[in-house]
């Protein structure tokens, strides 16, 4: 059994930082580069919105399954299969059709929840109580790094080599992710919790407790503009001759990982959630889709990038750490995967949803609508719930 530690610098949490950079790496590539080389094969806003919504989609759905399956045989085994099958799915985009992708993005849908769910359960089981905020922090830390450069690889390698050469150099990362994932799992496998009985909690207990819930449908809701930015900024600011999108990643994602590296330390919580800064963190989620629709000049689009880059590097960790707080440790992965899988929902309906109203009209109606769907968020900061303990942990 490891034992709790003190340090989010050890040299097991830096292995569990590093796995986390390189598989989502590939994760972003992807994400940037298929919307617009599809578009180019001349699929339309619903099929691209399809096959990159789809990911998270599955993802929400198999969260609950991925915690069931890691609370029972464990946060490491779960973990190391999930970073094997991702690897090997990454060939299927070798092959030239919109449908193959469409089975591609779904696997890797059902991977990445049972891979970020664990990696996120190993992190919290490693670190003792009073960092376990600051550690969530610089996990997510590690998930946004690679939003950094990725984007900015992915455009440059779309106008300079061929998509097989792109999808040959993600393989290659997926297979040196085996290789470094291995190094890790002998590692955390002391770290694994598991439970036999499964059968006294449910989905409805999650969804009949507010204090679960709350913080669950607002990170939903939040994330439904993410999905957006990432999968449909760049043809909407290719729609109006914006030369701008290089710039508005660099510094949305600039402004993510310094505010998400410095701000870790502040996550010190307890199971109290500090509901001002959530309602202050969902305006400025609205304010920068306000900027996107109406003002996308140069400096309106920075201003709107940092905003953005603001709200979501301290969002989703304040959410999640205080969720973990209110979980017993023998359903952990079951209820956590219900919570991200909220994210990832929210995620998804930022592709497909906004696909289809950016088709039925236009890509900026269509961030006009995460503007107001941002806004109609803001009373859910005001349940009482939210701000109570419920002692579970």
């Amino acid at each position: 059994m490891v034992l709790k530690q003190d340090k989010v610098f050890s040299t097991t949490s830096v292995s569990i930082y590093g796995v986390t950079i390189l598989f989502y790496t590939i994760v972003y590539m992807v994400l940037m580069m298929l919307p617009i080389y599809t578009h180019n094969q001349k699929a339309n806003y619903i099929t691209i919105g399809w096959i990159m919504g789809i990911t998270m989609l599955t993802s929400m759905v198999c969260r609950p399954l991925a915690g069931r399956l890691i609370d029972r045989y464990g946060t490491s085994r779960i973990f190391f299969i999930s970073i094997i099958v991702f690897a090997f799915s990454l060939c299927g985009y070798f092959l030239n059709s919109t449908i193959v992708y469409w089975l591609v993005r779904l696997i890797q849908g059902a991977v990445a929840a049972c891979f970020s769910t664990a990696m996120e359960i190993i992190t919290i089981n490693l670190l003792s109580d009073r960092l376990r905020g600051q550690g969530l922090s610089l996990y997510s830390l590690a998930t946004v790094i690679p939003t950094v450069f990725a984007p900015i690889l992915s455009l440059y390698l779309i106008q300079h080599t061929s998509a097989q050469f792109i999808f040959l150099l993600l393989f290659i990362f997926g297979i040196c992710n085996i290789v470094i994932s291995w190094l890790l799992f002998k590692k955390v496998v002391g770290l694994d919790i598991r439970t036999s009985d499964l059968k006294s909690q449910s989905m409805k207990d999650f969804f009949a407790n507010s204090q679960l819930l709350i913080p669950t449908i607002i990170m939903a809701l939040a994330s439904v503009g993410n999905g957006a930015v990432f999968t449909f900024l760049p043809l909407y600011l290719s729609s109006i001759s914006s030369p701008f999108v290089e710039t508005y990643f660099l510094l949305q994602m600039l402004t993510l990982v310094c505010t998400r590296f410095f701000g870790s330390k502040f996550l010190k919580l307890n199971t109290v959630l500090p509901i001002r800064l959530v309602f202050l963190l969902l305006m400025s989620v609205c304010f920068g889709f306000v900027i996107i629709a109406f003002f996308p000049t140069p400096v309106g689009l920075s201003i709107a990038a940092i905003a953005n880059g603001i709200a979501f590097a301290l969002l989703y960790p304040t959410l999640l750490t205080i969720t973990s707080f209110r979980i017993s440790s023998a359903y952990k992965g079951y209820f956590l995967g219900i919570f991200i899988g909220g994210a990832d929902f929210g995620f998804a309906m930022g592709a497909i949803l906004i696909g289809f109203i950016a088709q039925i009209f236009s890509l900026h109606t269509a961030f006009i609508f995460c503007a107001i769907l941002t806004f109609v968020t803001l009373p859910l900061c005001s349940n009482s719930s939210l701000s109570k303990s419920d002692g579970q942990n």
